[in-house]
């Protein structure tokens, strides 16, 4: 079975080390294009800032994607893959792009999540999670549960072969055998006979495909 997978235990079917030692995405949570401190300490826990410095060639404080790119960053990162951590991005789990976390979105990406766990991320009580509040040491250690249990949320890049941004059947099928045309026409909300990336990352297509990949 093909299955496409970015984890926390790494964007997240499996953002795994050496991917992140390449791809800004994957370090990038707070959907700005550039990797701070943090970022890559959450990522790498321990990453000395020696290293930090020798990839910030520009001395911004934070490293673009071009930097990472750079001869020599491989080199780099590759000390700290064995000690990688899992993160995925609030970009990704913010399907309506309104820069926040809604319960919906939050159980797309970690199936389970409970109204309890919910609130207990949303620290300030309003409904929805935001960056700050996703990424505290608190929220961390509910989501984690989640992750450790093996929760994963599928991408659309990684099924959309033309390249149209969205996802047609054939192109769902290709990775998931196990989606019929009922199926399909289920998740297709609009009923335009492809998914766009809100319809592909709702929690009722991830749920059918999770099903339908196995």
């Amino acid at each position: 079975m093909k299955r496409i997978a970015l984890t926390l235990a790494a964007t997240i079917l499996s953002t795994t080390a050496a991917v992140a030692a390449t791809d800004i995405a994957s370090f990038d949570a707070n959907g700005d294009g550039f990797a701070s401190v943090s970022e890559v300490n959450a990522v790498f826990p321990g990453f000395a800032r020696t290293d930090f410095r020798q990839i910030d060639e520009n001395r911004d404080n934070r490293i673009s994607a071009a930097e990472l790119q750079k001869p020599g960053v491989r080199e780099v990162v590759a000390r700290y893959e064995g000690g990688a951590a899992s993160v995925i991005g609030l970009g990704q789990i913010d399907t309506d792009a309104d820069g926040f976390a809604s319960h919906r979105e939050l159980a797309a990406v970690y199936p389970g999540l409970t109204d309890v766990e919910f609130d207990r991320i949303d620290a300030n009580d309003d409904n929805r999670v935001s960056f700050r509040e996703l990424y505290s040491p608190d929220a961390q250690v509910v989501v984690s549960l989640h992750e450790a249990a093996g929760s994963q949320v599928s991408v659309l890049a990684a099924v959309d072969a033309n390249g149209d941004s969205f996802a047609g059947y054939g192109e769902l099928q290709a990775a998931y055998p196990g989606l019929s045309v009922v199926d399909f026409r289920a998740i297709d909300a609009n009923k335009d006979n492809r998914l766009s990336r809100v319809e592909f990352q709702s929690l009722d297509t991830q749920t059918v495909l999770r099903r339908s990949g196995s």
